[in-house]
Order: C-alpha cells, then sequence, then structure tokens
C-alpha cells in the first residue's frame, strides 16, 4: 500500500509547487521606470568628434550619416537580415544528432514466457536488461524534400536582405534631405539674425510712433490704421520666420544626435544661392527613375520571393524521402553487441498536400497579381512624382529670379527713402516701413533659395538619384566629409551632370562587382 501511495504523493507534492510557482503578471514599478529612462537619456548622446569652430553642410550630411540614430536602426535592421540570411544557410546542412542516456530500475525487467504452440508458461524469471545502462547515439538525417523547401527559403531570405538595403537608401535620402533644408534654414536664421531684430526694433518703434499720431491727429485716421495694420503683419511676419529658423536649429541639431546648444555657426557653401542648370527632359527624367529609384528594386525583389514560394508550393506534391545514419552504443551486458552501425531510408506524404494544392495555387496566383497590381501602382505614382518635383523646380527656379530683383528693388527704395530723410524731404513713419520691407525682401529671398533648394533635392529624390554608394562609405569622419563634398558639389554646385544618366545604383553596381 504504501508503494503504491508513494508515487501519489509526490505528483501531488510537484503539483503543488508547480502551482505556487506561478508567474502572475508584473508592472515595471515608478523606480523601475525612472531608472529605465534615465540610462536612455543617457545613452542618447553618443560621444563624437569634436565640432568645429564653424560646421559646413558636408561635415553637417557626414555627421547624420555616422551619428544619426534613424540611421543605425536602419543599419542594424540591414545587418540582422544579413545575419539571417548566414542563418539560414545551415538549414541546408542534415541534422546531426548526439543523445545519451543513463537508465535506473529499482529492480529487475523481470518476466516469465509462454509457449505458444503447447500453451505451457515457464515458472523461472529472466532478464535481457541491465537494472543500470548507459546507451548513446549519433545520428545523421538528411531529407530530401526539406533540403528543396531550405534551398528556395535560402534565396527568399536573401531577397529580403536586399529590400532592406533599399529601404536604407531611402532612410538615407530622407535624412539627407531633411538636413540640407535645416542647415540652410539656420544659415539664414544666422546670417539675418541682427537684420530681423532690428527690423522688429523698427516696427515695433514705428508702431508706437503711429499711435501717437493717432492719438494727435496729425494724420488722417484711416491711412494711420492702415500703416498700423501693415506694421503688425510685418512684425507677425517677422516673428513667425524667426520661430520658425530657431526650431530648424533645433531640427538640424537632433539630427546630428546633438543638442541644440552646441551647434556652432554655419559655413556657407560656395554654390549656395546659385540656381542649378539640369538640361534633362522629362523622357530622360523618368527613364532614370524607372531604372534607380529603390522602390522598382524592392517591388523586383518582392517578385522573387512570390515566384520562389511557388516553387516551395510545388514541392508540396513531392513525397518526402529520408537518409538516417547512426551510430549506437548500449551498456546492456545480456547484448551482444555493445555497438553498431544504423542505416535507414524512408519515404513519406501527406496525402492532404493533394486536396489543398487547388487552394494553394489559386492563392500564389493571386499573390501575383497583387504583386503585379502594386508594380504598376508603383510606377504610376513614379511618373506623377518626377513629374509634380519637375515642374515644383521649374518654379521655384522662376520664383528665386523674383525674389532676387525684389529685395533689390526693397533695397533700393530703402536706400532712397533713407537719403530723402536725412535731406529733409522723407517721413521718418516712411522711412522704416521701407527699411522693413527691405528686411522682409531679404528674407523672402533666402526662403525662395531654400524652396528651390528642397525642390530640387525632391526631384533628385524622385528620379532615384544617389550620389554615394552608402555600403562603402569611410567610417572616419574627416574621410566621410570630403566624399560627401565631392558629391554635393556634383550635384548642387556647377560639376556636370552628364555621367549622371550612365550610372547605375549604387545597390545594382555593387551587386554587378560581386
Amino acid at each position: 500500500m504504501y508503494r503504491f501511495m508513494k508515487p501519489i504523493f509526490l505528483l501531488l507534492g510537484l503539483t503543488l509547487l508547480v502551482t505556487g510557482c506561478a508567474i502572475n503578471p508584473k508592472a515595471i514599478t515608478v523606480t523601475e521606470a525612472q531608472e529605465a529612462g534615465s540610462q536612455l537619456h543617457g545613452k542618447i548622446q553618443m560621444p563624437q568628434e569634436p565640432l568645429p569652430a564653424t560646421l559646413s553642410l558636408d561635415e553637417a550630411v557626414a555627421r547624420v550619416l555616422k551619428y544619426n540614430l534613424e540611421h543605425r536602426l536602419k543599419m542594424f535592421e540591414v545587418s540582422l537580415k544579413q545575419r539571417q540570411y548566414d542563418l539560414s544557410m545551415f538549414d541546408l546542412l542534415p541534422e546531426i544528432t548526439a543523445r545519451g542516456e543513463a537508465d535506473h530500475r529499482s529492480n529487475w525487467d523481470a518476466s516469465v514466457s509462454r509457449n505458444l504452440n503447447t500453451g505451457i508458461r515457464s515458472t523461472e524469471y529472466t532478464t535481457s536488461d541491465d537494472r543500470n545502462k548507459q546507451t548513446g547515439e549519433l545520428a545523421l538525417s538528411w531529407n530530401i524534400l526539406d533540403l528543396g523547401i531550405s534551398y528556395y527559403t535560402l534565396h527568399q531570405q536573401a531577397n529580403r536582405f536586399l529590400i532592406a538595403k533599399e529601404q536604407q537608401r531611402k532612410v538615407v535620402q530622407d535624412l539627407v534631405g531633411e538636413t540640407r533644408v535645416a542647415f540652410f534654414k539656420v544659415l539664414v536664421a544666422q546670417e539675418l539674425h541682427a537684420d530681423i531684430s532690428l527690423a522688429l526694433r523698427q516696427a515695433e518703434e514705428a508702431l508706437s510712433t503711429a499711435k501717437n499720431v493717432e492719438d494727435q491727429r496729425l494724420r488722417p485716421l484711416e491711412e494711420v490704421l492702415t500703416y498700423q495694420k501693415n506694421l503688425l503683419q510685418m512684425i507677425r511676419q517677422l516673428e513667425e520666420l524667426q520661430r520658425g529658423l530657431s526650431l530648424a536649429k533645433v531640427q538640424l541639431a537632433a539630427l546630428m544626435n546633438l543638442p541644440s546648444d552646441h551647434l556652432p555657426a554655419l559655413q556657407k557653401p560656395a554654390w549656395y544661392g546659385s540656381v542649378r542648370s539640369l538640361d534633362l527632359t522629362r523622357e530622360q527624367m523618368e527613364t532614370y527613375a524607372f531604372a534607380h529609384r529603390p522602390e522598382i528594386f524592392e517591388w523586383g525583389y518582392q517578385q522573387r520571393i512570390t515566384a520562389l514560394e511557388s516553387k516551395k508550393a510545388i514541392l508540396d506534391l513531392v513525397p518526402g524521402i529520408g537518409f538516417n545514419l547512426s551510430a549506437n552504443y548500449d551498456s546492456n551486458d545480456f547484448d551482444l553487441h555493445s555497438s553498431w552501425q544504423q542505416a535507414s531510408v524512408h519515404v513519406a506524404y501527406n496525402l492532404m498536400n493533394l486536396a489543398k494544392w487547388p487552394a494553394k495555387q489559386k492563392m500564389l496566383k493571386v499573390q501575383e497579381e497583387m504583386d503585379e497590381a502594386q508594380g504598376l501602382a508603383m510606377g504610376m505614382a513614379i511618373l506623377a512624382q518626377v513629374n509634380l518635383a519637375a515642374q515644383q523646380h521649374g518654379f521655384a527656379a522662376k520664383a528665386v529670379d523674383r525674389a532676387v530683383i525684389l529685395a533689390e528693388v526693397e533695397g533700393r527704395i530703402k536706400e532712397l527713402s533713407v537719403r530723402q530723410v536725412s535731406q529733409g524731404q522723407g517721413m521718418r513713419l516712411d522711412s522704416i516701413q521701407k527699411a522693413v520691407s527691405a528686411i522682409t525682401g531679404r528674407v523672402n529671398q533666402e526662403e525662395a533659395f531654400i524652396t528651390y533648394y528642397q525642390a530640387l533635392n525632391n526631384l533628385y529624390t524622385a528620379m532615384g538619384v544617389d550620389y554615394l554608394d552608402y555600403s562603402t562609405l569611410p567610417r572616419e569622419l574627416g574621410e566621410l566629409t570630403t566624399v560627401i563634398a565631392g558629391a554635393n558639389d556634383k550635384l548642387w554646385g556647377q560639376g556636370d551632370l552628364s555621367l549622371l544618366l550612365t550610372q547605375p545604383a549604387p545597390t545594382a553596381a555593387h551587386l554587378e562587382q560581386e
């Protein structure tokens, strides 16, 4: 009775132990959240090379590519896809299993036997197993069907890795474009800070004087109120511009993973203030875009993945053929041979695969049609983006010409007004208004240039222009800045773009070299 109850008590004890160790949801405490947040905040600002006295656009872009956290995240994603591809290669190898086991019985595994012909039962117990024994096995197994599936899966994983690289291209294009626009806004704020502050003071003084004129009724009320309205609109415009340019400083510092108060003075590029001549037809732009946009490459890789999925589905119609080779050991003293080798071949097939094949075939057909539809929609979007960006670039170039002429006229009017006031021929209120208008004209001119460079960047992005091979960029900041400087001069300065149309996308060129 005791021997019968002993396992039951043991089982009940184990049950109570498992129940007592049950895991309950445990929320993060306030202290843990504060500690985690503090550690995260401390890791955000990573060590960087010392900042120069004046920061160039080339070095700003280099620092973004090296220290921007979003770019680093995308690089880790690409690296993860590469490691997953490397790991998938092991699925092509056979399985090698090593197994060892030690057995112990509290009593002998003994039994009697009965003769099936005579029905006589033996009276003596016999055994063929030791109470304590050890067994071991080293087995190699290889299933041909699994090998074929692993082969196609490996190629699918390789295409997913290439898709991740194209997504990295898109991230870099967006980051470089954001950096360029933010850099120019901060540059304008830096150069016009004193003029904008002076204009605001003059406008405030003119507004105060206009109120005195209104109180003393020195001019018609409607004229004075209209003048005050114009001044208030100018003040609001200057303050909005000042706020926008201040936010650009925070954005530029964040892109480089720096505190905004650490941003040094900026250096104006030599080509800033000039309009780039592209000399490209719409047909050339569209042709280039369809051969260079990251989305085109992603679509091609996705089509490969779908085609490979169809091949994997065909393997479901093939029976699985497996091979097993093993070396075995058994310490049982009653065995004639304690070690032996064994080989086997087995064939297995799931008959339900035949039943579900028509449904799977339809699913794959829909997947192919969906990929084709996605390609057509993407192609239409690329055409629209290229044409829209080209038109915006043309409009922005014309706006720059108009803004330059208007700023020049406003400046001449201001100088004329100053001379008239100095000669006693003009009104001081009018002179202040002319000065504010002149500064506003300069600001509008710089905004027009920023809009133009943004439009040109959008056109390059719509075409899929990559002036850098991001997979081969140098790691050292100085070398990286030099490489970016050459690329910026080619695309934004007056460099020759004639070779642009003959260069393949960086990822395609890299694959061809491999």
